[in-house]
């Protein structure tokens, strides 16, 4: 019993020689250390969630801007199909024989298919003017039409002759060959005229003396598509003018076209029902306006149609399309044309307002 207590003041001292007691000012240094460590503990929590919030916060941003633009590209493509799927309907319903027929007449007629709102133009070709076979008189003809004055008109269609046929003079020189590349040369330009038929009609924009101006104002009474002298009575109130005007004797164009006989209005007369002749419509021009608000997808196209010397005489399908391009901005007369609005069953009829020209 003696021995339990003398062990216990034993192991006492050992502990006080291993392991001395702190003093009081030890005791605070230790504690002081000890809150130190805590507080930088926390630091480095709070840092790391700031982080996690920042990563986490970056994520989100970049799913979202990816469902973003994931949705403009789904909204993008479906306008592209309704604009192309409404070229093939403006075709569906060319070939119509009944009167719900829409003829190219040159009409706005505005369709609706679910969201999308389908504003469609279609008109004849035969009204307008090939500049790869139009006389330079003619082409004088329209450049005055559209508001160029003489020396400017007389020279640009000189320049255009000698564009697309070899061996032509160029305005303001003589000769040809190198005549022709020095007078290029002399505008700051490094190409002269290949002496082949134009390929595009913004080719004409390369031709010297032409402007943007002057091309934007000519280009709505070009085609490249139809072979021939323009028709009179498919012609717009420009081209009747030009017609006017080459046909009045203007710088000897007496020869140059013939008239026909009569005016004509707008798109031509009607197709048959003892409205004047029936309207050339071999080829026509079909713009697109596809729009789901304020999102729009515009497709052009040029078709071979169902008129003389096409599928009659070949046998082929009477419809061919010749050209389908997108294009930036439709025509001004698409966007401010009235249309009649149809649900997704029924279509435009012929009381689809006027377009504007």
């Amino acid at each position: 019993m003696r021995r339990w207590p003398v062990r216990q003041a034993a192991a006492r001292a050992l502990v006080r020689m291993f392991f001395p007691p702190w003093s009081g000012q030890q005791a605070r240094s230790g504690a002081t250390l000890v809150s130190r460590e805590r507080g930088f503990a926390l630091l480095i929590v709070l840092w790391t969630l700031v982080l996690l919030s920042l990563l986490v916060g970056a994520l989100a941003a970049a799913g979202g801007g990816r469902a973003r633009v994931a949705d403009a590209l789904r909204r993008n493509a479906e306008l592209d199909a309704a604009a192309e799927g409404g070229v093939q309907e403006a075709m569906f319903h060319l070939l119509d024989r009944s009167r719900a027929r829409w003829p190219a007449d040159g009409r706005v007629r505005e369709v609706r298919r679910g969201p999308v709102v389908l504003r469609v133009l279609i008109e004849t070709e035969a009204g307008k003017i090939n500049p790869n076979q139009a006389q330079p008189a003619l082409l004088e003809a329209l450049l005055l039409a559209v508001g160029a004055d003489r020396d400017t008109a007389r020279q640009l269609a000189l320049n255009i002759e000698s564009w697309r046929r070899p061996g032509m003079p160029v305005a303001g020189g003589v000769g040809n060959g190198g005549a022709l590349a020095n007078a290029y040369a002399a505008a700051g330009r490094d190409y002269g005229p290949p002496g082949q038929p134009f390929e595009s009609l913004d080719e004409l924009g390369l031709v010297l003396g032409m402007t943007p101006a002057l091309l934007d104002r000519m280009a709505p009474h070009l085609t490249l598509f139809r072979q021939g002298d323009p028709d009179p009575g498919s012609a717009d109130p420009v081209v009747r003018r030009a017609l006017e005007i080459a046909a009045g004797g203007a710088g000897g164009a007496g020869s140059v076209i013939d008239a026909g006989g009569g005016q004509g209005t707008g798109q031509g007369g009607g197709q048959g029902g003892g409205q004047g002749p029936a309207r050339d419509e071999s080829v026509v021009s079909i713009w697109v306006d596809a729009a789901i608000g304020d999102r729009h997808a515009v497709r052009h196209a040029v078709a071979a149609g169902p008129g003389e010397g096409n599928a009659a005489a070949t046998g082929a399908s009477p419809l061919r399309i010749l050209a389908l391009d997108p294009v930036a901005l439709p025509p001004r007369r698409l966007r401010a044309g009235s249309g009649t609005a149809t649900d997704a069953g029924a279509p435009a009829g012929d009381d689809a307002g006027a377009a504007d020209r």
